[in-house]
């Protein structure tokens, strides 16, 4: 991308972490005691990321029952975080010694003590951290518990979710969080069924595709199975107005089946993020993750990340502070009538009146189009990266 779209992205961040329209976000894993705070928070800010989410474990927390602490490191990341302008999503989980054999809180005294330590968190953080999301992929076995079905967690949201609004009125609490998988068989839709749109302020959903073969692994077939997700949560009573967040995606670098280029997960990267905002009931995602866990080439865990283990970024990264604050700030206009349906061109306005158009290729074959403006034209070869023209009056003047 032109030194001139790079700069503009890096003034648009800026103004990003003020009042974003959109949250460009990314996981890390501090809470596990992994990545170097100052450095990374760094490199976060400066690539216009505005949002970070992290595990804020309850066994941690609660390490004598009905005793409740926060660990000094946490302190020390969410105080640094906000300092920097950036925004805290903390999740609550996993399971804790003391309750239902450390497995996922159904029981009723399992619950009771998830909601205390849930209020714990969101009194300690009051004033600072604005986000808040129940439990991470709940329909799996992770964090090792076993999978768990939509509607013991719809009992657990239903607990939850008073007791930690009547602390702070003022936070947003994501409900949901079920992996790809779970979506596609049905647990959403049942744990929709449970009538808990009164009980979450947005819904999370996590919408990797990166194994999916063909086309079905794009940015494309990704906006659309949000799309599907989202129509889910509005079918609701009183879902019409409910927001959706993805709270993790992204495309790991792997050797492996399912890896991509690190050239074509930054591709990717740009072209979901700008998708993202072409959809208004989706106010941000969050990329998994930015620092890769590890140097295995073959292993997808290690492999996901916007820069290495060394900090050293990734192709992914550079993508992703080249459009961030596009995204996180500018109103999207439209989509633009090109001669193929596999040509992307998306109208942006930003902050400051000038047009963006993002323009891209489903297909391998590049394609020419023409762009005019106001003491503008240009012409572009529209491949898998997308290119960024920012002017005034701008149009398509041609595409073959």
């Amino acid at each position: 991308m032109t030194k001139k779209i790079a700069a503009l992205g890096m003034v648009l961040a800026a103004s990003a972490l003020a009042q974003p329209r959109f949250v460009v976000g990314a996981c890390t894993h501090f809470g596990q005691g992994k990545g170097v705070l100052a450095a990374n928070l760094s490199l976060i800010k400066q690539a216009g990321i505005g949002a970070i989410r992290d595990d804020m474990s309850w066994g941690a927390i609660e390490r004598e029952k009905g005793q409740y602490a926060m660990p000094v490191a946490w302190d020390e990341f969410v105080n640094r975080a906000v300092a920097e302008g950036i925004q805290p999503l903390l999740i609550f989980a996993y399971g804790n010694r003391f309750y239902d054999n450390r497995d996922k809180p159904t029981s009723d005294e399992a619950i009771e003590a998830y909601a205390r330590y849930a209020e714990f968190v969101a009194r300690h953080f009051k004033g600072k951290v604005r986000m808040y999301e129940v439990w991470n992929e709940w329909d799996i076995k992770i964090g090792g518990t076993t999978p768990g079905t939509a509607d013991a967690y719809a009992k657990l949201l239903k607990a939850v979710y008073p007791r930690i609004k009547k602390i702070d009125p003022e936070i947003t609490v994501l409900g949901g969080c079920p992996t790809s998988g779970g979506i596609r068989k049905g647990w959403l839709d049942q744990m929709l069924a449970n009538e808990v749109i009164g009980s979450l302020d947005a819904v999370s959903i996590h919408t990797y595709n990166f194994s999916e073969a063909g086309r079905g692994r794009t940015p494309e077939a990704w906006a659309e199975f949000v799309a599907k997700a989202a129509d889910a949560v509005h079918k609701q009573p009183g879902g019409q107005s409910v927001p959706i967040y993805v709270t993790e995606m992204g495309w790991p670098t792997h050797t492996g089946k399912g890896g991509s280029t690190p050239e074509q997960s930054a591709a990717y990267l740009a072209r979901m993020m700008l998708l993202g905002r072409t959809m208004p009931y989706l106010k941000g995602v969050w990329w998994y993750d930015f620092q890769d866990d590890g140097w295995r080439a073959d292993d997808k865990e290690n492999n996901f990340g916007l820069v290495r283990p060394d900090l050293t970024p990734k192709p992914s990264y550079d993508a992703m502070a080249s459009i961030s604050g596009l995204v996180s700030q500018a109103e999207f206009v439209g989509r633009l009538e090109t001669a193929s349906p596999e040509i992307w061109a998306l109208k942006f306005r930003t902050p400051n009146g000038e047009e963006t158009i993002a323009i891209w290729s489903e297909g391998a074959e590049a394609k020419t189009l023409s762009i005019r403006g106001r003491s503008l034209r240009r012409t572009v070869e529209a491949g898998e990266k997308p290119i960024l023209v920012t002017g005034e009056d701008l149009e398509l003047a041609a595409a073959r």
